[in-house]
């Protein structure tokens, strides 16, 4: 008996190996000369992309030059580059601020505090000091690292001999600190990808490479020598991040930000230990990242922070490519970003910005807005963008590349004035099949009515995105009522409907678009979400096993996550996701067993999460004299009663001014309360808000959501605070808190909810609408004295409702 439960325990460990295997694959990888080498054999080429540029009103005359080997600076420009830079501050309010702020930042830094005690242990030779730091804070490397590059960089700019030859001896100090555990971590598995150890000792943003190349000038022999080994032993025979990935996968931003090791290898390009295929690989990365995580429209695969965060740090990249003759500033891709994606997620009124994922809320990179917008000088529409940017001219110690502000000041020129999105010209709907996502609004004025829509059907492994398929953006009368998030990726806390409290999974997968139309009267949209509460996805990395992290031990910090992940959900339910999309992304690509971020995940997989019969989400905005929009939810989970929950989440600044059964009228907190308000269940006086005439006002009336025959403990309509708290304890952040903020709820508790739901954006004083939907759900009348909208319902075979507006 024990020896045949014995037999079962071999056979069930077997098995769980085999599983393991297949999930997160442990096979031979290419080598660094294969990589280096573009040689990767067994393997599909990837669908192409055609690269059409466009090179109209590209200012080829701000282009810096490359010098003859040796001489430096040579990254992004050369020594004789430097008297126009300084004419071009001059020239610059923009510019001429940033250096004076410098100078006072670094002045104080190398004068006070724990830096400037670092600072001059290393200038003197020592590392006493830089040691003691090492064992604190990444943040405090990474500040220390900055003052570096900054102090070199201005006494290149001011030729300040002794400050140049101080710094450059603190520089060397600091390279001869890490020679040794560079050279360490050369002996360790998987040394030739300069992402999985090596990176983490020199720094993520390429410091060492821009230290060396604007201090070389003031460097001795000795010292020219102990650097130039250091970025050599650093790069040379090895690839990149992303350099052995399938070209259609390099589209997310740690990407752009990995364009900082062929940077590096630019410090020391033409010297002994140089190797020219780093650039030359790390080109082709660069032009790969636009051309397959940009759509045609320019909309990226993540939300607008990160996708332009790493086109931040991929400009860097352009620029030293552009100056050797490889320009790909000009794609239409790249400009696309900004002349469209970005004028079309910015909220109507200017200077905030909404989009789906991680950083949804974040504004354009500003160092990308201001490259482009110092190559594109006469381009209306980039100056715009920047002109809406928050002003960030003053310093602080969070922000890098300050000096990246003087090389490209965005205001060379006359700024341009009165700039508006209406002159643009650009179309008032636009949908990305690609991306997922649909723009539409009633027009291009700062009150018209603003309504965005997102569902993701790209997306292929694990990502920043949100449990948001089928959200929803809305603004109006220059007021956001339905927002995104920063960072909360459950469904309870964005635009998407919850049963029983749980929504779609995290990682969420992809959703489907049934249909877009679009005509003078109205912009529909009709998504099915089901898989994306019928299934989760996770990183393969969340289900190593404890053999494959001797071989991968870079990956030790997923232990813990993966023991809790498999308590919940065991090992035999995960399997590589078999969608179609998603077969096609990775079949024929795995050869040399490719990773995403740095080396961790393979073929995305999934578990069964919390399964529905259907989940289909119609939204039509209905572009009338006075614009409004509907929206029905068709879900049902199973044949059971349960409690489903439509969330809309908004502003902090909105509160309710009136709830009733079907009923909310919300506006921004006010200041005048009606302190005479008393209800039945209160005891004090309450102060209900009053609006003010012409008050920018939203109402909510639910047209339908169906409630039990015996309504006993059903949830009422709320406006709810909330706070922003990581629940999932199967990922890495459990816990992390984002803040608070409000959200709508429409509760019902059903077998099936029928949610359909009118959003009227008014100001106070405006005529509400009367509306009615027949008792048999077919006809929906939507009226005004003047205006009358009549809508015929039908649900088709897949039990999804259907709206034809009457003309």
């Amino acid at each position: 008996m024990n020896e045949a439960i014995a037999l079962l325990g071999m056979v069930a460990l077997a098995l769980g190996n085999a599983i393991a295997d297949d999930l997160h694959p442990d096979t031979p990888r290419f080598t660094a000369e294969q990589v280096l080498n573009g040689e990767f054999p067994g393997r599909k080429a990837s669908p192409t992309v055609e690269a059409i540029h466009d090179a109209t009103g590209f200012a080829f005359d701000r282009l810096y030059s490359v010098p003859a080997p040796g001489v430096h600076p040579r990254i992004l420009f050369g020594p004789d580059d430097l008297p126009r830079i300084r004419s071009q501050i001059e020239r610059s309010k923009h510019a001429s601020k940033v250096l004076s702020d410098m100078r006072i930042r670094t002045d104080k830094t190398l004068s006070e505090g724990w830096v400037a005690e670092v600072y001059r242990d290393l200038a003197a030779g020592g590392t006493d000091g830089f040691v003691k730091l090492a064992e604190g804070s990444q943040k405090q490397i990474d500040q220390l690292s900055d003052t570096l590059e900054d102090v070199a960089f201005l006494a290149l700019f001011d030729d300040d001999l002794v400050t140049g030859e101080r710094n450059a001896a603190a520089i060397t100090s600091y390279a001869r600190w890490l020679q040794p555990q560079v050279d360490e971590a050369s002996l360790q598995p998987q040394a030739g990808n300069h992402s999985v150890l090596i990176r983490y000792i020199t720094g993520r943003d390429g410091g060492l490479g821009f230290m060396y190349d604007f201090s070389q000038p003031f460097m001795n022999e000795e010292q020219t020598e102990t650097v130039r080994h250091l970025i050599a032993s650093v790069t040379h025979g090895r690839y990149g991040l992303g350099m052995d990935l399938p070209p259609h996968w390099v589209n997310w931003n740690f990407i752009g930000f990995g364009l900082y090791f062929p940077l590096t290898a630019l410090a020391i390009e033409g010297e002994e230990g140089y190797d020219p295929r780093i650039y030359q690989r790390g080109a082709e990365l660069a032009e790969n990242y636009i051309l397959y995580g940009t759509s045609e429209n320019g909309v990226g695969t993540e939300a607008m922070g990160y996708h332009t965060g790493g086109l931040k740090a991929t400009a860097l990249m352009m620029i030293a490519m552009a100056n050797r003759g490889d320009n790909i500033f000009t794609l239409e891709r790249w400009r696309r970003v900004l002349d469209t994606w970005a004028i079309h997620a910015m909220q109507p009124y200017g200077q905030e910005w909404v989009s789906s994922g991680d950083l949804g809320s974040f504004p354009p990179a500003e160092r990308l807005v201001e490259v482009a917008r110092f190559f594109f000088p006469e381009d209306e529409r980039i100056a715009f963008v920047e002109q809406n940017l928050e002003d960030k001219r003053s310093l602080d110690h969070y922000m890098s590349l300050r000096w990246l502000q003087l090389v490209c000041p965005p205001d060379l020129d006359d700024e341009m004035e009165g700039l508006s999105m209406a002159q643009f010209g650009l179309p008032e709907t636009l949908f990305d099949e690609q991306r997922g996502k649909l723009f539409t609004r009633t027009g291009w004025g700062e009150e018209d009515l603003y309504l965005q829509v997102v569902c993701r059907s790209d997306t292929i492994f694990a990502s920043h995105d949100h449990a948001d398929r089928g959200a929803f953006y809305l603004t109006s009368h220059g007021q956001p009522w339905a927002v995104s998030s920063m960072r909360s990726i459950e469904s309870q806390y964005l635009n998407v409907v919850t049963i029983n409290g749980r929504g779609q999974s995290h990682y969420a997968p992809p959703g489907k678009w049934i249909e877009v139309s679009d005509t003078p009267e109205a912009t529909f949209a009709v998504v099915d979400t089901k898989y994306c509460y019928d299934w989760r996805w996770m990183k393969t990395s969340f289900l190593i096993t404890d053999e494959q992290l001797e071989n991968e031990p870079w990956l030790e910090w997923t232990r813990e996550h993966r023991d809790r992940l498999l308590s919940h959900t065991p090992r035999e339910l995960w399997e590589r996701d078999p969608l179609p999309v998603v077969t096609e992304f990775y079949e024929g690509y795995m050869a040399g067993n490719p990773r995403f971020w740095t080396s961790e995940d393979s073929w995305v997989i999934r578990a069964p999460h919390y399964p529905v019969e259907k989940s289909f989400r119609t939204i039509g905005l209905i572009k009338g004299e006075r614009p409004y929009v509907l929206i029905a939810d068709d879900i049902r989970k199973d044949d059971a009663e349960n409690s489903y929950q439509w969330r809309m989440r908004m502003p902090n600044w909105i509160e309710a001014y009136d709830i009733s059964a079907d009923e909310a009228l919300l506006g921004r907190i006010s200041e005048r309360r009606d302190t005479s308000y008393r209800p039945q269940v209160a005891h004090n006086r309450s102060g209900r808000p009053l609006p003010q005439k012409g008050q920018p006002m939203l109402l909510v009336r639910v047209l339908q959501a169906n409630q039990p025959d015996i309504p006993t403990y059903q949830d009422s309509m709320a406006l709810e605070t909330v706070g922003f708290v990581r629940h999932d304890d199967t990922f890495q952040f459990h816990g992390r808190k984002m803040g608070m903020g409000k959200r709508l709820m429409v509760p019902s508790r059903s077998v099936e909810p029928g949610y359909k739901i009118l959003l009227f954006p008014h100001r106070h004083g405006d005529p509400l609408p009367t509306t009615e939907l027949t008792d048999d759900g077919t006809k929906l009348t939507v009226a005004w004295e003047d205006q009358k909208d009549v809508f015929a319902l039908s649900v088709n075979e897949k039990g999804r409702t259907v709206f034809e507006l009457e003309k």
